[in-house]
């Protein structure tokens, strides 16, 4: 290592040990001066080592980032612990850099970084930097419907961020929940509008179709501003005709339909259209004692097919349902079958 003995040094080589830690100047062949423990030099092995060359000792305008990258000096952090001089080029560390579009400061390895600032990663809207990338700054339409409930601002979020934040629809004033990038200005992305979800005052039963709703029966535990017009939960409903209470369907029903069950003569309602109420006439030969424990006139309909007794005026007793009883009626005729002269089989009772 005698070559490398630098000249300036006022002991000479020979009168030292390979492995002493006295420190002298040094100089490889590629020029490099330093100052190292003699043993540190090269003792261990065959091979002279340069710290310079080897990147454990730095020279600003050797292996510094100075000295190898001077195209990256403008881009380089005041926030940065050390100056470009004082850092190795070699060296894997994050350092900080100044963008020159954003004004933003970042991190990244010497190594990885690019002179024209093509990685700088607010510029590339993959880290937020308020007042340059963010969605209040780059969308304030958009940001304009955000609620006043999110705990946090629309400068917190990219445009193209995933979460999940409260909006208020400009149309219906109503909160609704989706991705900041789901959502574009005049989207139907509110579901009040879509009429997917109900908002009282807004798509609800009473304030679309208030005709429909005064149909709402009292006795429901809920309210017609709580469903759809368009919902298939099933109500009750009461009649403006009969006033009677039915269950159906919301989406079923219109003003003026024909659903109703008892003005349809499909279910009785005692007092409407119960074969008493339709028909007094005919309750006058009504077997009041026979029929006790087969029927109740106003809890059957006019078209009750089933047997029961009747007493004619002429004294007779006999069986007939209702229904048929009616139709003879209807016809102009006798439903008596003694006073029609037609022989009848004795009933007896035990």
């Amino acid at each position: 290592y005698r070559r490398y003995y630098s000249d300036s040094n006022q002991r000479d080589f020979n009168t030292y040990s390979l492995y002493s830690n006295e420190i002298e100047g040094w100089k490889c062949d590629m020029g490099h001066t330093f100052n190292r423990e003699i043993y540190k030099v090269g003792a261990y092995d065959d091979t002279f080592r340069c710290p310079v060359c080897d990147g454990t000792i730095i020279l600003s305008e050797v292996n510094s980032v100075s000295a190898m990258r001077p195209e990256l000096i403008a881009l380089w952090s005041a926030e940065n612990e050390m100056s470009p001089d004082e850092t190795f080029y070699n060296r894997q560390s994050l350092v900080l850099w100044d963008c020159q579009e954003c004004h933003g400061t970042y991190p990244m390895k010497i190594r990885d970084k690019t002179p024209d600032n093509t990685d700088c990663p607010y510029c590339k809207n993959i880290k937020l930097l308020p007042a340059f990338n963010d969605l209040r700054t780059v969308y304030p339409e958009l940001a304009a419907e955000w609620s006043e409930n999110n705990p946090d601002s629309p400068s917190d979020y990219l445009r193209t961020s995933a979460h999940t934040a409260l909006w208020a629809c400009p149309t219906c004033y109503g909160e609704y929940v989706a991705r900041i990038c789901d959502r574009t200005v005049g989207d139907d992305a509110c579901p009040y509008c879509r009429h997917k979800k109900v908002l009282a005052g807004f798509n609800d039963l009473a304030s679309v179709y208030p005709e429909l709703a005064s149909e709402w029966s009292a006795d429901n535990v809920d309210k017609p501003t709580e469903y759809l017009r368009t919902s298939p939960h099933t109500a009750l409903w009461a009649c403006p005709t009969c006033h009677g209470e039915y269950v159906a369907r919301i989406c079923d029903r219109f003003v003026n339909d024909c659903i109703c069950p008892y003005c349809n003569e499909k279910k009785v309602l005692p007092g409407f259209n119960s074969f008493a109420a339709k028909h007094p006439d005919e309750m006058e030969e009504w077997d009041e004692l026979a029929n006790y424990l087969l029927a109740d006139p106003d809890e059957i309909l006019s078209s009750y097919n089933q047997k029961l007794w009747w007493n004619c005026t002429q004294g007779h007793k006999y069986d007939m349902s209702p229904k048929q009883k009616l139709y003879y009626r209807m016809r102009k005729m006798q439903p008596c079958p003694y006073c029609k002269g037609r022989r009848r089989k004795l009933h007896h009772f035990f």
